[in-house]
């Protein structure tokens, strides 16, 4: 499993076959292959990301997906729902990282 930490509020988790681990600040872009990577998992580590709206905007800042942070619970977003390119997860509006999918 390979774990991203982005500003201590969410913990994104790559589901792959192999044990990983890497972080990554929120500066970085992530690349994931849809292929071994096929979902990444956010987890709110910040009581106050609970509730808050997350957007993910492809590269012309299109919204792409979107949703509410329900709980401290994983949730996860399918990365073959998404066209090759580069995109950034925001919540509330705000950057909180950049990933780009092969």
């Amino acid at each position: 499993m390979k774990n991203i930490i982005l500003r201590s509020a969410l913990i994104l988790t790559v589901l792959t076959g192999a044990a990983l681990t890497a972080s990554a600040r929120s500066t970085n872009t992530l690349t994931y292959n849809r292929f071994s990577n096929p979902q990444i998992g956010v987890t709110a580590v910040n009581k106050h990301t609970i509730g808050r709206s997350y957007t993910i905007c492809d590269e012309k800042g299109k919204v792409v997906m979107k949703g509410t942070i329900r709980s401290a619970e994983t949730f996860y977003i399918s990365t073959q729902k998404l066209s090759n390119g580069t995109y950034t997860f925001k919540i509330d509006g705000e950057s909180v990282q950049e990933f780009t999918i092969r």
